[in-house]
């Protein structure tokens, strides 16, 4: 993903590049809820452009035993 945050740390344009297509739309949404620490230039808030990774893992199911009957 390509974002351009700006000088308050929101994420102010984004899209995204590659990856699959059915992950794309969560992937957006998760960096747009994101705010960014400012970025200081000789002490003043400054915006700025980022590429931005998104990695998704699936969760293993609990492995504890059922009971059985």
């Amino acid at each position: 993903m390509f974002a351009q945050i700006n000088r308050s740390g929101r994420v102010d344009l984004l899209w995204a590049v590659s990856g699959p297509e059915q992950l794309r739309e969560a992937a957006l949404e998760a960096v747009k809820s994101w705010i960014y620490r400012r970025y200081l230039i000789d002490g003043r808030a400054a915006g700025f452009r980022s590429v931005i990774n998104v990695k998704f893992t699936l969760e293993r199911e609990s492995t504890k035993a059922l009971p059985h009957n």
